[in-house]
């Protein structure tokens, strides 16, 4: 990314390309377009030239001259990148254990997250696995600060105290809805553990 998209940010992507085999460049874009190509785009992180503000995804300003002191700042920058996935991944295997099929939704049509919240709380209750009481906890906690995590997910939680028995539900949306400043796309999950449990 740079300023407009054209010369100075293709000089970069060049330079990356011929340097980083690894890396995926999706597209080269100027700063204005950044917002709408995140709503449409599933992107791991951002190579700028330009500081960029209120952007969630993890981003990195290097020159596009890609010099030594760059290349070491973008080689940090990406095995941070990739420790943090694999933590995530590692937490995912984890949760996957706690989520049953009858707590799964697919193809959800909601148009806000607290609409979320209230469905897959009340299919814990309905389960027996929560007391009434955590979905309205779920709320308040949603309303103090928005649980979306990045990666397009968001895991709402509440007071864990009043959890029967450790579970997940999970929601599949089938459009986009914006949750707090970012934009959770497919999966939300909402997990429930109780304290002290072994899960």
């Amino acid at each position: 990314m740079c300023h407009l998209g054209v010369g100075i940010s293709h000089l970069l992507e060049a330079k990356i390309k011929q340097h980083y085999s690894d890396i995926h460049i999706l597209a080269c874009i100027g700063k204005a377009s950044i917002d709408e190509f995140l709503k449409n785009n599933k992107i791991d992180f951002i190579i700028s030239t330009v500081s960029l503000d209120e952007i969630l995804i993890p981003y990195v300003v290097i020159s596009p001259l890609l010099e030594g002191k760059d290349k070491e700042k973008l080689n940090q920058f990406v095995q941070q990148i990739e420790e943090t996935q694999e933590s995530r991944r590692e937490d995912n295997k984890k949760l996957s254990k706690l989520v049953r099929g009858d707590l799964v939704h697919l193809g959800i049509e909601i148009e806000h997250p607290y609409e979320v919240i209230e469905m897959l709380g009340n299919t814990l209750y309905q389960k027996g696995l929560i007391q009434k009481e955590f979905i309205h906890s779920a709320l308040n906690r949603e309303r103090k600060s928005a649980t979306a995590i990045g990666e397009n997910i968001a895991i709402p939680h509440g007071d864990p105290n009043l959890v029967i028995q450790s579970a997940i539900a999970v929601a599949i949306l089938r459009e986009p809805i914006l949750w707090g400043n970012d934009y959770v796309f497919y999966y939300i999950f909402v997990s429930y553990f109780k304290r002290g449990s072994k899960s």
